[in-house]
């Protein structure tokens, strides 16, 4: 049988060969490889089991431990140091300024509170002023008659910070219809900074706003290592002391002089209100619990700024009206305690017939 024809198979087209690399991008290559091992950090030799294990004893273990956790605790407490040191407060920027406002409330509202009082100040407005002046510096019972809207309140606070910050007063209670309010506008003023108010009273406003609004940041605020005794309540405001810097020895020993007095490096920013306190309290609230103890000594309050101490609901009803007045003869004039007067200014105004502002100012009811 004649053998059948196979179709013959297409040969397979021969794939070029690549083109071999220049010898120079091949030794770059080899280059590139040998520095990329070089810079391999090299392996640790295989830990020899058969070297013997350095061992401590039971004292020598509890040494090392109780020196690691001493290490420790060092560096906690150079952290929360350092978390809550206020550090060094700079100079006063202008004591001229600051002293010629010492005997002027209207010069330390144009100048500490231009925004305050960008406005002119009206007759009502300057026998206010000369009024609160007289009540801080000499003392007396003020009731001054005001408009709703004119300023009162704002002027009333004002005075309170000059009476504090020269030292004039040194506890002063603001007393308002509502607490909560003023409580916050008066926290608002002592903490802020970059204000002319900080550059001359850099004792007063530093440690205030370093607090950042923190009531529990105050127990441990520090300067240069001691306690600055600040205290930041809704309803008491303890001004900071700061302290001068002690000399110590290599041991971290006082070193004291022949009368025994601890040696002083630099003397603390001078100021007229270190520990000087604001109380704020609510007519209808807790007033009778202002008072102050430092150490053993009870410090009760010589000055009081009542600030329209009546709503429009009270001034309309004669419960109401009868309660605020006895806070104001039982309770307020009897803050500085049996033996002592106390100065009360109460800037107001007649909402209703016979409120509380209409009794005040009746000369007939109220003649101091």
């Amino acid at each position: 049988m004649p053998k059948k024809k196979t179709a013959k198979k297409s040969a397979r087209p021969k794939t070029p060969k690549k083109a071999s690399r220049p010898a120079g991008k091949k030794a770059a290559k080899r280059t590139r490889r040998t520095k990329k091992a070089a810079r391999k950090k090299p392996t640790a030799p295989p830990a020899d089991r058969t070297a013997p294990v350095e061992s401590w004893s039971d004292t020598e273990l509890s040494e090392r431990w109780e020196a690691k956790k001493e290490k420790a605790a060092s560096r906690e407490r150079a952290l929360s140091m350092a978390g809550r040191e206020i550090g060094t407060i700079p100079e006063r920027a202008d004591p001229d300024r600051r002293e010629a406002c010492r005997y002027n409330l209207r010069l330390f509202c144009e100048t500490y509170f231009p925004k305050l009082f960008f406005l002119g100040w009206s007759k009502a407005h300057l026998r206010t002023i000369k009024q609160l002046e007289k009540a801080v510096l000499e003392g007396g019972l003020f009731g001054l008659a005001m408009p709703r809207g004119s300023g009162k309140s704002t002027l009333s606070l004002v005075a309170v910070f000059w009476a504090i910050l020269f030292g004039h007063r040194s506890y002063v209670v603001l007393v308002a219809a509502t607490e909560k309010k003023i409580a916050k506008v008066v926290k608002h003023f002592l903490r802020t900074k970059g204000t002319i108010l900080e550059q001359d009273f850099p004792e007063v406003v530093i440690p205030c706003a370093e607090l950042a609004g923190k009531a529990n940041l105050a127990n441990g605020q520090l300067h240069r290592g001691h306690p600055t005794g600040i205290e930041w309540s809704d309803d008491q405001i303890v001004l900071p002391t700061l302290n001068p810097i002690y000399d110590f020895d290599e041991n971290g020993k006082e070193i004291r002089d022949r009368n025994g007095n601890r040696v002083v490096l630099a003397e603390a920013p001078p100021s007229d209100c270190y520990g000087s306190i604001i109380g704020i309290a609510g007519i209808t609230g807790e007033i009778r619990g202002q008072f102050y103890y430092r150490g053993e000594t009870l410090i009760r309050p010589d000055f009081v700024i009542c600030d329209d101490p009546q709503t429009k609901q009270s001034a309309q009803s004669g419960d109401m009206t009868k309660f605020r007045l006895e806070v104001l003869d039982e309770d307020i004039l009897g803050l500085a305690g049996p033996t002592e007067t106390i100065s009360v200014v109460m800037p107001c105004t007649v909402i209703a017939t016979d409120d509380m502002a209409d009794q005040i100012l009746n000369p007939d009811k109220y003649p101091d």
